[in-house]
Order: structure tokens, then sequence, then C-alpha cells
């Protein structure tokens, strides 16, 4: 008796593909980019082409992976969003058509599946006023003696985003929150970025706010977590207290790694608590305080005494909270940055 010739297994080859439609007035100058794992790529377009008898051409194919040997894979939603957000091409609303010719989609298909940031045509070099340069040179020197907080009381007019950028740039800082009670200065933030920042690929400009939801050079969260992050580039954050006060966001995390009386972390755990967004995720009130406490906020505190009064402070003396998992350790940030150690201390720490 022949033994049956059973296949336990097929290969799944994820593939994302262009193509475009010549003879179709309405789309031309556009390609379609889609995505497929079941079908071959031809089988696919043929899937939603034939019904209309539309003949079609394809412009390119090439697997769903990163090409910076992770492994990981991708879909055509993350390579839309890069299209859409750092490149600028123009969708054809809830259609996978974009106004885009195949070799140029392909080129850029190549960068995305490379982390590779798209970058502003101009290059543009600033310099800073003589007050710009006092106060950058001043606040770098009190924080690299040591120094935690410093405070510009500066005149209208005075340029602190472009002082604030140079800052940045002069420490090497990584990681940038900017925090404002005035979401319709967020596009000043973001075209200065555009302008003097960007260009140098260094950092990548991070928000959800609705006002920058167009912006060229603003990419979301959820696209610098999975695909910019790995490739090593920093971040400046924009946020809103109105944004974090209605966050629908229950990924969005917190830190004070210099915590004296917990009175920061405290504030950001009531307006999570309160959002919106949370309640909607954690509609039991217990679940959402558990969630915030052990996926939302961090904190270090220097001394044994300064981590129970933060602590104390955050949690109150509810025994069933301080029972709950949380990120609040004991811990001198400020040694560490001394000694160029930070970092590892925060991952030391938290991851």
């Amino acid at each position: 008796m022949t033994a049956p010739n059973i296949k336990t297994y097929s290969r799944i080859i994820p593939m994302v593909y262009a193509y475009n439609t010549p003879g179709i007035p309405y789309h031309d100058g556009w390609t379609k980019i889609g995505y497929t794992e079941k079908q071959s790529v031809e089988d696919r377009i043929n899937q939603q082409t034939h019904t209309a008898n539309i003949r079609w051409t394809l412009a390119w194919k090439d697997n769903a992976m990163y090409k910076d040997g992770s492994g990981e894979y991708f879909t055509d939603h993350d390579f839309h969003s890069y299209l859409q957000v750092r490149a600028n091409i123009q969708r054809e609303p809830d259609t996978e058509w974009f106004k885009i010719d195949g070799e140029h989609s392909q080129q850029l298909f190549t960068r995305f599946a490379n982390r590779m940031l798209v970058q502003p045509q101009a290059e543009c070099e600033y310099s800073l006023r003589d007050e710009q340069a006092r106060a950058v040179k001043m606040t770098k020197e009190y924080f690299e003696n040591g120094g935690k907080e410093f405070l510009w009381n500066a005149k209208p007019r005075f340029g602190k985003t472009l002082t604030s950028y140079d800052l940045v740039r002069s420490m090497g800082f990584k990681k940038v929150l900017i925090v404002t009670n005035r979401p319709s200065i967020a596009n000043s933030w973001a075209d200065d970025f555009q302008k003097f920042i960007a260009w140098r690929n260094e950092l990548c400009f991070v928000s959800d706010t609705d006002a920058l939801s167009n912006h060229p050079i603003v990419i979301s969260r959820k696209d610098y977590m999975h695909t910019y992050r790995e490739h090593k580039k920093g971040m400046v954050a924009f946020e809103s207290l109105q944004g974090l006060k209605g966050s629908k966001h229950p990924v969005l995390t917190f830190a004070d790694l210099y915590m004296k009386s917990g009175l920061y972390i405290t504030e950001i755990v009531k307006r999570l608590y309160k959002s919106e967004g949370l309640k909607e995720a954690f509609p039991d009130s217990k679940d959402r305080i558990r969630h915030i406490l052990s996926k939302q906020v961090y904190g270090m505190a220097p001394t044994r005494i300064i981590y129970l009064i933060a602590t104390n402070y955050i949690l109150g003396f509810d025994p069933e909270l301080k029972e709950t998992n949380h990120n609040f350790v004991q811990a001198d940030a400020a040694e560490a940055a001394k000694s160029n150690s930070l970092q590892q201390l925060v991952d030391d720490c938290f991851e």
C-alpha cells in the first residue's frame, strides 16, 4: 500500500508588493501597495483585479522583513505609515493607493526595510545669539557639575525652542521630553526640528498630538517603538498636559529619576487614572491603578529615607496599593550621571 503524501505544513513568506493599472485614468501616477502571506503576489493581485477585468503590471515585490539582520517582520500598514508620515506621500483615503510611481516606491521601501529615516532636502545651519549661547553654556556647565534642574526665565522672543535644541545637541541627549500647557506651540517645535535638527540624522521627533498629525517630520510613538528605536535613533518627544490628562495611550511611560517627595509622579498617576483612554482600557478602577503603577510610571530615590517618603506619598498608606508591583527603586541617578553610567543604571533597574 502506497503511503499517502500528506503535507503537514506549508511555508509562509510574508510579502509586500506594488503594482500599477495602466489604462485606468483615475489611477494614472498612482501605485497600489499591498501585503500577502497566504497567496503568491500574483494570485493576490489577480484576486483584486479579475472581476473588473483590470490589466495590471507588477512594479516590485519583496519580503516583509527588515533588512538589518533582526529577523523582524512587518506588514504593509507599517510601510504605509512610513510613506505618509516620513516621506509625505499622498494616499487615497481608505485605500492602499499612493501618489507615487513604482520605482520611487521601491526606493523608499528599501530605505524603510533598512530602517533608514527619510531626510529633509535642505541642510540648514544656525548661529545662536550671544544671550542664547550664554544660556546653553551656563546650563551645560551646571549639569556637568551635578546639577539637577535649571530654569530659564527668558523674555518673549528669546528663542527658547532653538536654544533648547542646541542644549540637547551640546549634551548629546538621546531621550528628551517636551511638556507644555500650550498645544498651540506644537508646530513651532516641529518646524524648528525639521529645519535645524532632522537632517543631522541623530534624533526623531515623536508625538501623538493632534495638532501635529499631518506634519511631515513627526512620527507616532508606535512608529518610533517599532521602526526607529532599534535603529539607535534618539527622540525628542512632544506632549501637552492636556494630552496627558486625556491620554488614550495606556503604553505611555513617565519617569522621575531623582524623586524627592513623589509629587511629580503622583500628579502623573492622577492624570492617567482620570483619563478617558485608560478608563476605556481598564474600566475596573483597581485594574487601572495597578496597570499605571506597574507599566507607566518609574522613579528613583537617592536614599532610603527619600524612597520611603516618596513611595508613601505616591501610594498613600493603603496596604493593598503597597502590595502592587511598582517601578520605584532606591538608586542614585545623580552619581550615575556624573560617571556617565545613568543609562546603564536605568537598564539595570527597570529592564
